[in-house]
């Protein structure tokens, strides 16, 4: 019979709150749907909540075997594991009892099913129990929302924003601790609220609790800020503030729940050093103190956190929110504020983007709230027609999340890319080849490779392989992006070009250039959509040298006098406009004069000095000679000066770090000491027609002299040796979300010029 009533109400909710129940279906699908296999299993701090639940179970203690973080999440895995236990010891009888232990060893158990391993099943179990909090953030944010504010479309539109929102569906696919701290501190603000309705001591119990389990969930301090508000709010009904304290036996709730959490730690203070080491590190780590307002985290936060449009709405929400609903704006903002003063000014941490989704449902309850308050304002009278116009708009300006979350979803039902790509390096690269690759990376050890060891701050040209004798490659595109990232959190006056990531300009760095050309040679890709990061790993095929028999120079750059330097300019000049190229009048090959260019690389990474247009045939293979000297010896790791072509499908005009190129080629680069002769074939891509010398120097060296250079044509046709098997057509893709953002706007102004009509 209770079970009965139990359907029954349960069937009622689900009638009379159908959309609700769909928004978070929807959230439950885009969650659990690429939990296996899901992100790759090395994130070094998903062990913080599976790893440490297991260490627990293991020696029977509260001890999570790693101190970075509070015991809250592991101690919930651990939990659960423990009731998850006895279903597999049912399902190991019945189908595979020879994995059951004896009964002597039935203390194997845990220790045979939860193995301190990453890629063993407990790692599913944890991300699957994460999913499971994110679809609990979206029931919160509508059950805050009503609560607040007392509307249902606003409750509904900002749980509908958060279970689409990309970088809540993102982390609910890993076992981290951020999906954790944000519903907690949902949690407790609902029961802070909840005070302002009746401030009983149950209810304060019950907020003082969950106010101490979010702090111990990530020690983070921001739900205090509330409590303590809506606290003294309440005790002035009071005639003193002392009295409504003992009367409401607040300070015995805090030193219970204080005391009870703190012997929880009991192992932080057994192993205090090491906690304090930890704790001490971080603070270093994200620099607190560095009151400097964090670009890179605001702009991430507009294109790609939360979204353009939905990111101006939150703020007017804020601005709106205070004006006409005071009270639950100021509660909701208290928290929310300065964590983002925290992450965005007073410290560097902003910087790890993963920082605020702890934050994003409650900026996300205010764009609701700004969209459902303006559009009451423009119709006065609630039909059909307006609920229709609410649901469109927020459906169009969730439409780039749902995007980005639906391909997150659907690129981690693939199989990790590092398996495919040992795989792939297994079935097609011989035995004991030599191959470039970084230690860390999966390549398949049982193959004897001679490795050689690939540094991600020092990238190996195309060239540089070659003559190293280097046949494959096996290469982690992340090495290859880390010298992309240095216009992240640059200081303000040279950050204000770089609202959005600067595309253009990267793609013309020196790194970017050589990171190309290598992928150019790929013989097989294993690289998921930038929605779903992971491994993405290339195997690449270094070719054999070009030989060119016949040939005929073409263009000759001897700088034998000061006026041969006006066939050249600094491709930087668009953001260095009083750089300049310098004449060695002393330094030359044959005579005196040369190229010389310093180490002053600026933003660029790079001095580049660019030659005047060159027009080619696409069909020809074309020889570069020139010659480099270093003004002290350099060493070969530290190696430095290069030569490189930039290939155009037409007449770029001044070739800026804007300008676009469909190709670069560049050559080994110098070390040892006195002039060395540099030399290297390329071969232009199909559409080419006009190429551009560069000199190039990346700041190893203090100067370089370039001299007598030269640019020969085969006289023969020669196909493009990237076109033909074993390689595939594949290039680095550049970032998808500008283009995205672009789509995202351009749709908005089209129905809001409809809801205006």
């Amino acid at each position: 019979m209770k079970s009965n009533r139990v359907l029954l109400n349960l069937k009622k909710y689900v009638y009379n709150n159908k959309l609700l129940v769909i928004i978070l279906i929807l959230a439950g699908f885009l969650r659990v749907l690429g939990i296996y296999p899901g992100y790759h299993p090395y994130h070094s701090d998903e062990g913080m909540s599976y790893a440490a639940a297991i260490n627990m179970i293991k020696t029977l203690s509260l001890d999570p075997g790693r101190y970075d973080y509070p015991i809250i999440i592991p101690l919930i895995h651990a939990i659960i594991y423990i009731l998850i236990l006895p279903f597999i010891l049912i399902f190991s009888f019945i189908f595979s009892p020879d994995t059951l232990p004896s009964f002597k060893n039935i203390l194997e158990l845990p220790e045979r099913f939860l193995v301190v391993n990453q890629q063993t099943i407990v790692l599913f179990w944890g991300r699957l129990i994460t999913a499971f909090f994110g679809i609990g953030i979206v029931y919160l944010i509508y059950r805050l929302s009503i609560n607040c504010f007392n509307d249902k479309k606003i409750a509904l539109g900002a749980a509908f924003l958060t279970a689409v929102n990309y970088r809540q569906v993102l982390n609910s696919h890993l076992a981290l601790p951020d999906i954790y701290n944000a519903f907690m501190l949902l949690l407790s603000l609902a029961f802070i609220w909840n005070l302002y309705k009746n401030d009983s001591i149950k209810n304060y119990f019950l907020a003082i609790l969950f106010s101490v389990l979010s702090f111990f969930t990530k020690f983070q301090i921001f739900v205090f800020i509330p409590l303590t508000l809506m606290t003294i709010i309440l005790s002035y009904k009071s005639s003193n503030i002392f009295q409504y304290l003992i009367q409401k036996k607040i300070i015995q709730i805090v030193l219970i729940c204080l005391l009870v959490i703190t012997l929880l730690h009991l192992y932080f203070f057994i192993h205090w050093e090491e906690f304090r080491s930890i704790t001490s590190y971080v603070y270093l780590k994200y620099t607190f103190g560095l009151n400097r307002l964090n670009y890179y985290s605001v702009s991430y936060l507009y294109h790609v956190g939360i979204g353009p449009i939905i990111a101006i709405f939150s703020v007017l929400g804020m601005v709106l929110g205070l004006i006409k609903s005071f009270l639950p704006s100021f509660i909701l903002l208290s928290a929310s504020l300065p964590f983002l003063y925290l992450f965005l000014y007073y410290s560097g941490a902003g910087f790890y983007t993963r920082n605020f989704i702890t934050v994003t449902p409650i900026v996300l309850i205010f764009a609701a709230f700004f969209i459902v308050k303006i559009l009451n304002f423009i119709y006065k009278k609630n039909n059909l027609t307006k609920n229709l116009i609410l649901g469109l708009i927020f459906l169009l300006i969730s439409y780039s999340n749902f995007y980005n979350s639906y391909v997150l979803s659907y690129n981690y039902l693939k199989p990790w890319g590092f398996e495919m790509a040992r795989n792939f390096a297994k079935a097609n690269i011989p035995e004991g080849s030599e191959i470039l690759s970084h230690p860390w990376d999966a390549y398949p050890r049982d193959k004897n490779f001679e490795v050689t060891p690939f540094e991600s701050n020092n990238i190996f040209t195309i060239n540089e392989l070659m003559d190293e004798g280097i046949e494959y490659a096996f290469i982690n595109l992340d090495w290859l992006s880390i010298k992309s990232n240095w216009w992240i959190n640059r200081d303000p006056p040279t950050f204000l070009g770089f609202w959005e990531k600067p595309i253009l300009l990267l793609k013309n760095t020196n790194s970017s250039a050589i990171s190309q050309e290598l992928a150019s040679y790929t013989i097989g890709a294993f690289v998921k959509d930038w929605q779903a990061p992971e491994m993405n790993i290339v195997v690449i095929k270094v070719p054999k040298k070009i030989s060119v028999r016949n040939k005929e120079i073409i263009k000759e750059f001897r700088f034998d006098n000061e006026e041969e330097l006006n066939r050249w300019y600094l491709a930087d000049s668009d953001i260095n406009p009083s750089g300049k190229l310098e004449f060695a009048k002393e330094e030359g090959y044959v005579s005196d004069g040369s190229l010389k260019l310093d180490n002053r690389v600026g933003l660029f990474q790079s001095k580049r000095a660019t030659s005047e247009l060159i027009e080619i045939k696409s069909n020809r293979a074309y020889v570069i000679e020139g010659l480099i000297k270093s003004q002290v010896p350099i060493e070969k790791k530290s190696r430095d000066g290069m030569f490189r072509v930039d290939f155009y499908d037409k007449n770029p005009g001044k070739i800026t770090t804007q300008t676009s190129h469909i190709y670069s080629s560049v050559s080994s680069r110098y070390f040892g000491e006195g002039w060395k002769k540099i030399e290297f074939v390329v071969i232009p891509p199909d559409n080419a027609k006009f190429m551009t010398i560069n000199l190039e120097q990346i700041g190893n060296a203090e100067f370089l002299f370039f001299d007598d250079i030269t640019v020969s044509e085969s006289t023969e046709e020669f196909d493009n040796p990237r076109k033909k098997p074993p390689y595939i057509d594949y290039q680095i893709p550049d970032d998808h979300w500008k283009r995205r953002r672009k789509v995202s706007i351009k749709r908005f102004k089209i129905w809001l010029g409809f809801i205006y009509r």
